[in-house]
C-alpha cells in the first residue's frame, strides 16, 4: 500500500496441517513491513516461519519495490520464496519454490481496480513453474455497506509433470463473485482507524470443466492509533480440491505527522 508512512504487520499462533491419515501441529510467526523510500517508490519486505512436528521447518520470504507511475498506475518488481503446500508429500519433503515476480496495478476510477501478476519459480526438486494472475474488482455500492463485483483468472504451468503434486503443463481457472463489506467506522482521511467486517462468495471453473466455490470472511478492528486486530478465513470446495485457511494477527501502522 502506497502512502506517506510506514506500515508493519506482525502475526503468529498455532498451526495445523492435515492429509489423509496424517496430521501435523506446530506454530507459525511472521512479519511484513513497507516504507516509502522516495515520493513515488515503496519498498516492501516480509518473512514468515512455520514449524510443524515431524517435518522440516518452512519459511516464506518476499522483497519488492513498487513504483507509482501516476495516480492510476503502479508497477512492482520483486522476488519471493514459498513452500509448496499441495499435499502431505510436499509438506513432508519440505519442497519450496522461489523466483522473480512482476506486477501491474491499474485504477482507472475510484471504484475499479485491475491487477496483473506474473512469476517464475524454481522448485527445489528441479522443476520450473510459471504463474499468471489477473484480479479485477468494481465497487457498485458505496457508503457504510460496500458491495464489489469480483473477477479472478489464474494460470499455472510446470515444465515437468509430477506424480507427487499438482504440476500441470497448462491450467487455467476463472472465478467471479461478489464481496460485501460493512464499515463500522468509515475512514475519511489517510491514517484514520480501520474497522470493518467482510464476506465474499466466488464461483469458478477451470479448463478441465471442474467447478469451484470459494467463501471468504474477514475483519479488521483498529483498537488504538496504529494497532489493529485482523482476521481472515477462506474455504474452497470442489470435487478435485478442498482447502481451508484461517489466520488471526495484529497489524501495526505508523503514520508520520505532517511537518509544517
Amino acid at each position: 500500500m502506497l502512502g506517506d508512512g510506514v506500515r508493519a504487520r506482525f502475526y503468529g499462533g498455532p498451526s495445523r496441517a492435515s492429509a489423509p491419515g496424517r496430521a501435523w501441529t506446530g506454530v507459525h510467526v511472521g512479519a511484513q513491513a513497507s516504507a516509502l523510500v522516495r515520493p513515488a517508490v515503496m519498498a516492501t519486505a516480509g518473512l514468515a516461519v512455520r514449524r510443524l512436528a515431524g517435518v522440516p521447518a518452512a519459511w516464506w520470504g518476499e522483497a519488492a519495490t513498487t513504483w507509482r507511475a501516476n495516480a492510476r498506475l503502479r508497477l512492482q518488481a520483486g522476488i519471493d520464496r514459498a513452500p509448496l503446500l499441495d499435499n502431505g508429500v510436499t509438506l513432508a519433503r519440505g519442497l519450496d519454490a522461489w523466483g522473480p515476480r512482476l506486477g501491474v496495478r491499474w485504477t482507472p476510477t475510484l471504484d475499479t481496480t485491475v491487477e496483473l501478476a506474473a512469476s517464475l519459480g524454481a522448485v527445489t526438486d528441479g522443476n520450473r513453474r510459471q504463474a499468471l494472475r489477473v484480479d479485477a474488482s468494481h465497487r457498485v455500492r458505496q457508503g457504510e455497506q460496500e458491495v464489489r463485483l469480483l473477477a479472478v483468472s489464474d494460470g499455472l504451468h510446470f515444465r515437468d509433470a509430477r506424480d507427487t503434486y499438482f504440476a500441470p503443463r497448462n491450467f487455467w481457472r476463472h472465478d467471479a463473485g461478489v464481496e460485501w463489506r460493512r464499515w463500522l467506522a468509515a475512514p475519511r482521511f489517510f491514517g484514520d482507524r480501520e474497522r470493518w467486517v467482510s464476506a465474499s462468495y466466488l464461483l469458478g471453473v477451470d479448463n478441465r470443466g471442474e467447478w469451484y466455490q470459494t467463501i471468504r470472511g474477514g475483519a479488521c478492528y483498529e483498537m488504538t492509533s496504529g494497532l489493529s486486530l485482523v482476521g481472515e478465513a477462506q474455504l474452497v470446495r470442489a470435487q478435485v480440491y478442498t482447502g481451508t485457511r484461517v489466520s488471526v494477527g495484529l497489524r501495526m501502522k505508523q503514520v508520520p505527522a505532517v511537518q509544517p
